[in-house]
């Protein structure tokens, strides 16, 4: 009888385990790809190339690109990497209010989420905020996709949405 105990708890405990693991889903925002239409329509509609926020002309560039550079990354790794700029145009200091807290980055259908980090290594002038995500899928190199930035302004709340179009990820050798 202790047998058939010991044998029916294996299995049970087993099948629970099958259940919770298959139950996990990551969450987009830490960095998934997904494909969600609903959220890719409302990023066209809601997205400008150049936003101004209290007389300050933001605009992004964009720097995509997966590393093959050998001493990088393991060669069964090389994940999409994103450096964006957001650029106030007149060469105005960024207010401090606001800032990139999401990055999308947009190939066909399918959607790269990211929260991206700051840069605190580098120099740059105080009209330039750079953010960077690393961990990306790995999509072709030579295409070109769309990326949009959420900005938001803490004394507000408001959320905008910075786009750029036909952007490359090219391949580092």
């Amino acid at each position: 009888m202790n047998q058939k105990i010991s044998s029916f708890s294996l299995i049970v405990i087993f099948l629970l385990s099958v259940f919770i693991i298959s139950s996990c889903q990551k969450d987009p925002i830490l960095g998934d790809v997904v494909i969600d239409n609903e959220l890719r329509e409302y990023l066209y509609s809601n997205s400008t190339d150049t936003l101004t926020i209290e007389n300050q002309k933001l605009v992004i560039n964009t720097e995509l690109y997966r590393d093959f550079f050998p001493g990088g990354p393991p060669p069964s790794s090389r994940p999409l990497i994103a450096s964006i700029d957001m650029v106030n145009i007149d060469s105005i200091q960024i207010q401090s209010n606001l800032d990139i807290i999401k990055l999308y980055v947009i190939n066909n259908e399918e959607m790269w989420i990211s929260t991206p980090t700051s840069c605190d290594n580098c120099y740059l002038p105080d009209f330039v905020l750079r953010k960077t995500s690393t961990d990306g899928p790995e999509w072709e190199t030579n295409i070109y996709v769309d990326v949009v930035v959420e900005i938001t302004n803490f004394d507000t709340s408001i959320k905008y949405y910075l786009m750029t179009k036909d952007q490359l990820i090219y391949k580092v050798e």
